[in-house]
């Protein structure tokens, strides 16, 4: 991986990941505010987001700075499959955050799964949204994130699941695949519990859902 870091036309840090700007060389907070500004719509009803691509947090600090006006509570997860610019962002802080924001980085997929604080995380039905350049530069890394299954079966999924509220729904449709328990909850007149919204919302980001680059996935 080649890897440095560039300064703006403003004096700000931008990192370089395989000779991909990960944010404006001119004015990467300004380009993070039309970022935000084109997904004004998302912030109007929910309060949770896990952003996909953490960069050096021009766009989070945006996000934060419009939830933050709406004085209610917020919560942001992100996640950054390259360590190097999780550290150097750190170690940079070209902007700050709340301790409403989580940082998960590495590239071992398997093991943000078994995070319990991000199934919990997910239970609530966070919005997505994807920061483009990260996005672009790893759309591999990233899909897999969004269409990982530890197994075709809810059986297979209880041996990486720690939360019990979880473990227990999964149990109790151990016999059924992915794709059945979907389909069962899509014939229900209503979502009996926050777990349904769990799995509609990762099979809706499988390949039988629409993904977009960009915005709301």
């Amino acid at each position: 991986m080649n890897y440095e870091i560039r300064t703006s036309k403003t004096n700000h840090p931008v990192p370089v990941v395989n000779d991909v700007l990960l944010h404006s060389i001119y004015d990467p907070q300004r380009e993070a505010e039309n970022f935000v500004n084109s997904n004004q719509h998302q912030f109007d009803n929910k309060r949770k987001f896990l952003i996909l691509g953490l960069g050096f947090g021009y766009h989070i600090a945006q996000i934060e700075r419009v939830l933050g006006q709406k004085k209610k509570p917020y919560r942001i997860y992100v996640v950054e499959p390259v360590k190097r610019v999780a550290k150097d962002f750190i170690a940079q802080k070209p902007v700050t955050f709340t301790e409403n924001v989580t940082i998960l980085t590495g590239e071992n997929i398997h093991e943000f799964y078994t995070n319990e604080n991000l199934i919990d995380f997910l239970l609530d039905s966070p919005g997505i949204i994807a920061h483009p350049a990260s996005f672009n530069l790893h759309k591999d890394f990233f899909t897999r994130f969004l269409r990982y299954e530890t197994g075709t079966d809810a059986a297979s999924m209880l041996q990486s699941i720690k939360n019990e509220s979880v473990k227990q729904y999964l149990n109790d449709n151990c016999r059924k695949s992915w794709g059945e328990m979907v389909h069962d909850i899509n014939l229900s007149p209503q979502f009996q519990n926050a777990e349904d919204y769990l799995v509609l919302a990762l099979s809706s980001l499988t390949n039988d859902g629409n993904t977009e680059q960009q915005g709301e996935l």
